[in-house]
């Protein structure tokens, strides 16, 4: 479960693998929605992250709205910095 700061929880529920994990919520009871939430409403989201060949932990953000197709929505590639 994720709760997010604008009034919404999402369960999610997926697989993993040594290096990948994918999550996802995509049906109307995977989503909580507040008394205080505004704006659109959230109807799927799907992520992604897995180590790539650097050994840098990327990701994939999927996002659907108002019943609409789950749509990629972020990406990124996170790299360690010694110090």
């Amino acid at each position: 479960m994720l709760s997010h700061p604008f009034s919404l929880n999402e369960f999610e529920y997926g697989t993993y693998t040594d290096t990948k994990l994918e999550v996802e919520s995509s049906k109307p009871e995977h989503f909580q929605r507040g008394s205080t939430a505004k704006g659109k409403q959230t109807t799927g989201f799907k992520r992604i992250y897995w180590l790539n060949e650097k050994g840098h932990l990327c990701y994939k953000m999927f996002l659907g709205v108002d019943g609409g197709e789950v749509l990629e929505h972020l990406n990124g590639e996170l790299e360690l910095i010694p110090d």
